[in-house]
């Protein structure tokens, strides 16, 4: 059974991921994948992020890395219980 923190950390990870979408849309030109961009890597695109658009790509990173806290807490939770 879901508790309210397990409540609070899926949001996160489903606020995360929505936002994520958001700035696959809105910079489309740096995670568009095509046959020339096949071979780049999730990585290599966060960093064309951060040299062209600084400010969003420190965004993106906080919100990748409180999506995979969020997951972490969640998995080791359940592990726990």
């Amino acid at each position: 059974m879901m508790d309210e923190i397990d409540w609070l950390l899926f949001g996160l990870v489903v606020t995360a991921a929505l936002a994520q979408l958001y700035f696959g849309e809105r910079y489309r030109e740096i995670f568009l994948v095509s046959k020339a961009t096949i071979n780049k890597t999730y990585l290599s695109m966060i960093r064309d992020l951060l040299d062209r658009h600084p400010s969003a790509g420190r965004f993106y990173v906080g919100l990748v890395s409180i999506q995979v806290f969020a997951i972490i807490a969640l998995v080791v939770k359940s592990k726990l219980a």
